[in-house]
């Protein structure tokens, strides 16, 4: 089990309990009918891909294998493929910023497609890489964080039709988040914290290691909040991880995380 496997097996159950007391919660202080918080499914797509997805406004763009496609949402009962884009190679992860969709390939290529147009996508940029584990890509304002087994490269992408390697960081991370100049990244030992101000020379800033467990095994940040969930044990796949725990850290002070709940 890889580790970004590692990282669903943990979340669903408690993300699944989360929801369950949530919606609990709203029930009973809103007296909320089940009709009332019933959704409505107004269509859905038979044969859509699993791999990744991005949408901004009315597009949704989806993988599927070496393709990238387009959709047209602003009807969503009647959503229209507007355009695509063939690589040569599977596409594993991308992150959308503004106009500039970054994505990874499975030979290790990373590229920058221009989506000003959403019906017209094209490669405005390319950085051919030798590495063949990459599995993750964050993105910034200026820069982009592409996540391998081991290691995460760092590349400047404020010039999109020029992209180049401006750092190499040897980590064995099971997930990393980057927010406001911060790098965060969960594995054996809890969460560190990397100032990434200047990339080709990160410095360590701050770290949370949870009570009485040992392994951070993702992370989602929003604003001041740090979402962890951690255990105890590596092997996973094989039942080896136990006393799971969303933790909850304000970050508000990256040097000093503290434990809110």
């Amino acid at each position: 089990m890889t580790s970004k496997e590692k990282a669903v097996f943990l979340l669903i159950p408690i993300v699944a309990a989360l929801l369950v007391l949530l919606g609990g919660r709203t029930a009973t202080s809103q007296g909320a009918t089940a009709q009332q918080q019933a959704q409505t499914l107004v269509n859905h797509l038979e044969g859509v891909p699993s791999g990744p997805i991005a949408a901004q406004g009315n597009y949704v763009y989806m993988a599927f294998q070496s393709k990238l496609v387009v959709l047209d949402t602003s009807d969503p009962t009647a959503p229209r493929r507007v355009g695509w884009l063939f690589f040569t190679s599977a596409i594993l992860d991308m992150e959308l910023r503004g106009a500039q969709l970054y994505l990874i390939t499975k030979n290790g290529d990373f590229h920058i497609v221009n989506v000003a147009n959403s019906g017209r996508p094209v490669i405005e940029g390319l950085l051919r890489t030798t590495s063949s584990n990459y599995y993750s890509i964050l993105a910034d304002e200026r820069f982009v964080y592409i996540v391998g087994e081991g290691a995460i490269d760092v590349v400047n992408v404020s010039a999109p039709s020029s992209p180049k390697f401006v750092g190499h960081l040897a980590i064995q991370a099971n997930v990393v988040a980057v927010q406001g100049g911060y790098l965060y990244w969960a594995g054996y030992g809890g969460v560190e914290i990397l100032s990434v101000v200047d990339p080709a020379n990160p410095t360590r800033v701050g770290s949370y290691v949870p009570s009485g467990l040992d392994t951070g095994a993702t992370i989602l940040l929003a604003n001041d909040r740090a979402y962890l969930t951690a255990h105890t044990g590596n092997d996973c796949g094989r039942g080896g991880c136990y006393d799971s725990q969303l933790i909850i850290l304000d970050i508000s002070n990256p040097t000093s995380p503290v434990e809110l709940g």
